[in-house]
């Protein structure tokens, strides 16, 4: 049954992976909240059911669901979305899916780079494997500011394993060889043999 006292600070713990127990469906009214809390303005009902009815008040859903809500807007009245453009396949991984479509070619790259390897990634590694190190520090501003990334210290994480497991999935064979190979080339000599030993037999031969 919906927990109607779900609080958003607890909704927003388990959206991100924090929380390992789940702390039930949200009602329709939580959903509300936690929405309008995300996106910082007055959330229509209409939009808020829609929302609930689609991902069953599970949080996850629907914060990733508010997330993509948010983008997919881009300056329209949240009332007038088609709900189904977004949230329709009913899993969080496609949900995260449908939001990275809405990203710049370098911010998927940063993802990608962070899904390779296991997370938390010291920043200056991230570097070493992106096109673009340069434009690093703006992008990873850019992705926490999404929700999709945070802070740890001097290192970055993808904000769950949900996210990493998305991302990862959203990659070619070829171009997970790749980005295997990358990472491989930027372990030192004291770099763990395991993960060595993992990144090498991912990347592309030869």
């Amino acid at each position: 049954a919906p927990d109607a006292s779900l609080t958003i600070d607890r909704a927003l713990e388990d959206a991100t992976g924090a929380n390992v127990v789940s702390v039930g469906a949200l009602s329709a009214s939580a959903v509300k909240d936690v929405v309008a809390h995300m996106l910082g303005e007055p959330v229509p009902i209409s939009f808020c059911r829609q929302l609930w009815e689609k991902t069953g008040g599970v949080a996850r859903l629907v914060v990733e669901g508010a997330r993509a809500a948010a983008h997919a807007a881009r300056g329209q009245a949240l009332d007038a979305l088609d709900v189904d453009s977004f949230s329709g396949a009913g899993s969080l991984g496609a949900l995260i899916a449908r939001r990275l479509e809405l990203l710049s070619a370098g911010e998927r790259q940063v993802l990608a780079v962070l899904s390779v390897i296991a997370s938390p990634v010291p920043v200056a590694t991230v570097a070493l494997c992106v096109d673009t190190p340069a434009d690093l520090s703006e992008r990873l501003a850019e992705l926490e500011n999404k929700g999709l990334v945070h802070a740890v210290g001097d290192d970055v994480a993808l904000l769950s394993r949900a996210h990493e497991r998305a991302v990862y999935a959203t990659l070619s064979t070829v171009a997970r060889q790749r980005l295997h190979a990358r990472v491989l080339a930027t372990l030192g000599d004291d770099a763990d043999v395991r993960v060595r030993a993992r990144h090498a037999s991912e990347a592309e031969p030869g």
